[in-house]
């Protein structure tokens, strides 16, 4: 996703929107409003995250740097957001204290790192390396918007890593069916019973239809791993998932394999 001339005032130190009445799919899910923090200092893609967040549901602030966001979070304890998206930074922040570890420990939200598009190696280690310790999912820039609101909606949905998922409402896509409370899933009426490991990546594949995961994302976001995952897991887990709701396993119509990237949910099933 490449910012694009924003129209917004640059002379804002933050920005706060909200989502138009009854517009946003996560909203209308759960019934609630969703707050999202956004810590960003290039305000092109401040504001086109911002648009993407609003078309979602979410009533969005932005604050430029993470100190402002740790303001934020002081004041409501933490509790005011329900996710909050950081442009990764490096520099240190209250006596020496990682800013990503000072967001992480003021707020039980998911944090998502935005990482820069530098790609040099001091930047690689300084920069992801940590965001993959202390944040629950990492973008790198440029990323789409299809990305994006795959990864907001999944950690929203399953929330921090090491956390208890909270329920969401029934997903379906066409003729496949799942909700928290049973570990099953309906396809063409029929009701297949999955085990944990199998449920969770299934209702990360479902509620994201048509994006593609790679198999250390599914792990990441839909298991809660922190290390690099082993891909013959997350691969026999598909298989197992293949074998009881797709009508031609070697055939699948719903669980697709997108070679050399990872696995997708057919958005057309």
């Amino acid at each position: 996703m490449a910012p694009k001339r924003a129209d917004a005032d640059r002379s804002v130190s933050n920005l706060h929107i909200a989502p138009p009445e009854g517009n946003g799919s996560d909203a209308l899910m759960t019934g609630d409003l969703r707050r999202a923090l956004l810590i960003e200092h290039d305000d092109e893609y401040a504001a086109l995250i911002s648009s993407l967040l609003v078309r979602e549901g979410w009533e969005t602030l932005r604050e430029r740097d993470p100190l402002s966001g740790l303001e934020q979070l002081s004041q409501n304890g933490g509790s005011r957001f329900d996710v909050i998206l950081v442009n990764t930074p490096t520099e240190p922040v209250n006596g020496g204290q990682s800013a990503l570890s000072a967001l992480r420990g003021a707020s039980s939200a998911p944090l998502i790192a935005l990482s820069e598009e530098d790609g040099s190696e001091d930047r690689l280690e300084q920069g992801v390396t940590q965001a993959l310790e202390l944040v629950d999912y990492s973008l790198a820039k440029p990323f789409s918007p299809r990305r994006l609101r795959a990864a907001v909606r999944a950690v929203a949905r399953r929330g921090r890593v090491g956390a208890q998922a909270s329920p969401s409402a029934e997903v379906r896509v066409g003729a496949v069916t799942m909700s928290y409370g049973r570990l099953e899933v309906v396809v063409d009426a029929r009701r297949v019973e999955l085990s944990p490991r199998e449920f969770a990546l299934l209702h990360l594949l479902l509620a994201n239809p048509g994006t593609v995961f790679t198999r250390d994302e599914l792990a990441r976001l839909a298991w809660g791993w922190k290390e690099s995952a082993e891909s013959r897991a997350v691969d026999n887990t598909v298989q197992r998932l293949r074998r009881k709701i797709e009508r031609k396993p070697r055939r699948p119509g719903y669980l697709l394999t997108e070679r050399g990237m990872g696995y997708s949910f057919a958005a057309d099933s």
